[in-house]
């Protein structure tokens, strides 16, 4: 037994924040909280909802963890039509030389990027 269904049409705009653990995150291998139990171990059961039409605008602040930008989505559903412009997340302790370094990562995410700060390499 896993998830199913859908998330679309979402839109995160004008959001400022301050030293937050996970600024921007989508993870579509969460686990159901569902439990199984077979020989006396427990098992989550675990499944993907389709994403798309997500828009992350006008947002500003710091991250206090090294992927402010996270996107990991499922090698079969996937993500789709993600967008995001005017984004400026920086680390919570400067990162200047020698300083903390923040960065986007993805995983089979896809739409467009615009004016993001950090780049998330799978959107173009």
């Amino acid at each position: 037994m896993g998830g199913s269904g859908f998330a679309r049409n979402i839109s995160f705009e004008q959001i400022l924040f301050d030293n937050v653990q996970n600024p921007i995150i989508i993870n579509q291998f969460y686990e159901d909280k569902v439990k199984f139990r077979s020989y006396g171990i427990w098992h989550k059961a675990a499944g993907s909802i389709k994403v798309s039409d997500l828009t992350y605008s006008d947002l500003r602040g710091t991250s206090a963890s090294e992927q402010a930008i996270k996107l990991d989505c499922d090698n079969v559903v996937g993500c789709s039509n993600i967008v995001m412009s005017n984004i400026d997340i920086t680390p919570s302790g400067g990162g200047g030389d020698g300083g903390p370094k923040i960065q986007g990562w993805c995983n089979n995410a896809h739409g467009t990027a615009f004016h993001v700060k950090p780049e998330v390499p799978c959107l173009s």
